[in-house]
């Protein structure tokens, strides 16, 4: 067991989890969070976001009182480690922000002690752990270690992926990359060390670029397919069927907090030294453009239907399916909605698991998919919740007009629809 006492620095998806998981485990924790609705959730046992059994674990570490939290640093704390967990969105020209990473860092130079262990989880360019978190924690005169963890889990998953992933620690002496070991072992005893601060960012940086590239793949394939008419989906199966120099992911939306902005920030991090990653840039600018691509499909297959103002139903507004989460950070669902509402106005909404409240943020008419006794011109599914694929098709039949159909991102229901009113991705030259 570890010695140390825990402050962690930001409660959003990655701090809150972390938190909670150190404090199931006995680590005395406190949070810090300047969100009042997170603080105001928290006081009611809640995460503010999806997460299977979060809230009973949230309940449990409270109670244990190994949970504390508030909206700043006790002035007088007795916190040995610090871990920076706050978010680095990008800015209106595409460059991550700092200032949450430098607003967290003073806070913790003015209430951190001598000897104190200070993590940087944060995904972040490279050399912010060197040349932004160094230099502030410097600044205070006093004694600090300082090592970069980054966050690896999947959203939906997080708590059981804390105890089951290794931890990646970034230090640059022995004896610091022993004292984070120690700290997490408490989760799992697997551990990563590398040699530099940038070793550890850039392998965060790494993991979702790639993912965003083999997506980009993907796409760009389902793209060409349709150019001939051609099933995508039987092109990855059997082309990799008993053939493992082959190796293809599903096409589809590919956003979220992380993948639509780790490819950025490492290409960023290349442009500042003086080289431009043509692939990197690449991908994700073929996962951006993906929306516009199908729904300027789409409007050609409306206007040779003659349907001039169709009623649209988008299904899956959460950037992701599985594993189920209700976060809308990121989501291609959003951007596919406000792209498509340029064109079209008369469109509702359904989502199995974001809430109310959210939804009615981003569309004024929401309506139960399974319920409804209203008919639609389109229906599209955009995320690849496994609800979708346990709703039988007379329940979508159900949902359409006389020349309406459904465009699904994900083929949830490729074995099943009716073939002249079920697209995909790589199957809609066959109407255009």
């Amino acid at each position: 067991m570890t010695n140390e006492n825990v402050c962690v620095v930001g409660l959003g998806y990655v701090g809150l989890t972390l938190g909670v998981a150190l404090a199931r485990q006995g680590v005395n924790v406190f949070g810090v969070e300047t969100n009042k609705e997170i603080i105001n959730s928290l006081k009611k046992n809640k995460a503010h976001f999806s997460e299977k059994g979060l809230n009973e674990i949230i309940a449990e570490v409270i109670s244990a009182k190994n949970f504390k939290f508030s909206n700043l640093i006790p002035e007088e704390s007795d916190y040995s480690t610090y871990i920076i967990t706050v978010g680095t969105p990008l800015d209106a020209k595409g460059n991550p922000r700092l200032d949450m990473i430098k607003n967290a860092s003073r806070e913790v130079a003015s209430n951190m002690k001598d000897g104190s262990l200070v993590i940087l989880r944060s995904t972040v360019e490279l050399g912010t752990t060197r040349n932004v978190v160094m230099p502030i924690l410097e600044k205070s005169n006093k004694k600090f270690e300082l090592a970069m963890c980054p966050e690896r889990t999947l959203e939906g998953d997080a708590i059981n992926e804390l105890h089951s992933l290794p931890q990646i620690i970034g230090a640059e002496s022995q004896e610091i990359s022993q004292r984070c070991a120690k700290l997490f072992s408490v989760l799992s005893d697997k551990t990563i060390i590398t040699k530099t601060f940038e070793t550890a960012e850039m392998i965060k940086l790494v993991d979702n670029t790639s993912r965003d590239l083999y997506f980009s793949f993907a796409n760009e394939i389902a793209e060409i397919c349709s150019l001939f008419n051609i099933d995508v989906y039987e092109v990855i199966e059997k082309g990799q069927a008993e053939y493992n120099r082959t190796k293809m992911w599903l096409p589809g939306p590919v956003g979220g907090p992380c993948l639509e902005k780790d490819p950025h920030i490492l290409a960023n991090s290349s442009i500042k030294r003086g080289f431009t990653p043509g692939v990197i840039k690449a991908g994700r600018n073929m996962n951006e453009t993906q929306n516009k691509l199908i729904i300027n499909k789409i409007k050609l297959i409306l206007e040779q239907k003659k349907i001039k103002d169709p009623n649209i139903l988008i299904c899956g507004l959460a950037f992701k399916g599985i594993p189920e989460t209700d976060d809308l950070r990121g989501s291609m669902g959003i951007k596919f909605l406000e792209e498509i509402n340029k064109t079209y106005k008369n469109i509702s909404v359904y989502d199995p698991v974001v809430k109310y409240e959210s939804l009615i943020k981003v569309c004024g008419k929401i309506v139960d998919m399974e319920s409804t006794q209203e008919c639609f011109d389109l229906v599209v599914l955009l995320n690849n919740h496994s609800k979708f694929k346990t709703i039988e098709w007379k329940t979508f039949n159900n949902l359409l007009t006389e020349d309406g159909f459904v465009f699904d991102f994900w083929n949830s229901l490729g074995t099943f629809a009716d073939k002249n009113k079920y697209f995909h991705l790589g199957s809609l030259s066959k109407l255009i």
